[in-house]
């Protein structure tokens, strides 16, 4: 068992955009400052929950560096959550210490407040980085002298509003519609991920995002590539009643679909956005794809147990969502189930085509004529 030092260090951040690139300046300095605390025989402070914190609990693995880990203090601590932590971020566990942290409220977040408060008490020494002169951490840094904390501002520069790499919405006067005049497809549409794809831990989504450069790791076009290479479009239960795990399409044509592509303030992401496997209308049917039920929830609990993975309410407290007019598949799709000449990929611009043809021998159409 590797021996801990009696010395802990803090490397603080404020919130961040949810989509940084590895030359972000917050992620640099912060890769600085774990190099700095580790070599100088610290062990780093980490938690999970927001990417600032789960960064460093990313770098304690990378560097191989003893950590304290803060968790919720609750009964899924020990059965799940550490468990988890450990495979997602490749921890050792002989580097590691969980510290539990009591929860203030029945919210899952009640307990941030209360881990940010003990990070502080509880380090020797604290490096900021990006703090928000107006957040809650400025204001716990400047009651530091109740403490024996060392602040030492080597690795700080100046905190810079979140921002979210948005996408910029399609011009309808770019759109080549000369290439979809006869299309019988539906299509799965990707979209940036605010964290790691469904086939990844935590420890890889961070390791490319480090080394990313200026470009978002996890961008709809790289959403779109990571598909392609797995050769699965893996399924989610997010917002399916019943909690199936399904896969999403729409049978409307790209033209059209643009018009649907929605920026969704309440998950910080856009629906989808123009990148795509589109996949024959009727192949699709033969791997049991077909359109969604819309309809209330008398309807849900009168459809048949192998229905309701395909069930979407039309809108009964807030929304309509017939106009998307989905189809879904229940579970995940093999890609090399499907006949080369049975699927289109999508991207945005034509320059992006060469970045994907590699990676398949289906036919590649750009959607705009966009330049880069």
């Amino acid at each position: 068992m590797t021996e801990h030092s009696s010395k802990t260090a803090l490397i603080l951040n404020s919130r961040q955009s949810k989509q940084p690139t590895g030359s972000d300046q917050w992620v640099v300095s912060t890769i600085a400052a774990a190099k700095y605390a580790v070599e100088n025989g610290y062990d780093l402070i980490c938690s999970y929950g927001m990417n600032t914190w789960e960064l460093i609990t990313f770098l304690s693995a990378k560097l191989k560096a003893n950590a304290i880990v803060l968790v919720p203090d609750i009964p899924e601590t020990e059965s799940e959550i550490i468990p988890r932590l450990l495979e997602q971020y490749i921890l050792d566990p002989d580097n590691i210490r969980f510290h539990p942290i009591p929860q203030s409220g029945k919210s899952k977040k009640s307990w941030w407040i209360n881990r940010d408060q003990t990070a502080i008490e509880m380090s020797d020494l604290i490096l900021p980085v990006s703090v928000n002169p107006s957040g809650n951490l400025w204001g716990m840094l400047t009651e530091i002298e109740d403490f024996e904390s060392v602040v030492d501002e080597r690795f700080a520069i100046i905190h810079r509003k979140s921002t979210v790499k948005q996408y910029t919405k399609v011009d309808d006067s770019s759109l080549r519609r000369e290439q979809f005049t006869s299309w019988d497809y539906i299509t799965h549409w990707t979209r940036s991920f605010n964290g790691p794809w469904p086939n990844q831990d935590s420890y890889e989504y961070y390791d490319m995002l480090t080394s990313s450069g200026t470009e978002y790791s996890h961008s709809a076009l790289n959403t779109l590539k990571n598909i392609m290479r797995s050769g699965i479009i893996h399924g989610s239960g997010n917002h399916i009643r019943g909690g199936f795990t399904v896969v999403s399409f729409t049978e409307h044509h790209p033209i059209d679909a643009v018009k649907l592509m929605k920026w969704r303030a309440r998950f910080v992401r856009w629906n989808f956005e123009p990148y795509g496997i589109a996949i024959d209308r009727e192949f699709a049917k033969t791997l049991g794809i077909r359109p969604v039920i819309y309809g209330t929830s008398s309807t849900y609990s009168e459809l048949a147990s192998d229905s309701k993975p395909f069930f979407q309410n039309v809108g009964e407290k807030a929304g309509d969502w017939k106009p998307e007019r989905e189809w879904r598949l229940h579970g995940d799709i093999d890609l090399s189930l499907i006949p080369s000449d049975k699927t289109k990929i999508i991207v945005r611009r034509q320059s992006e085509i060469e970045t994907v043809r590699e990676l398949t021998s289906s036919e590649i159409i750009a959607l705009t004529d966009e330049d880069d």
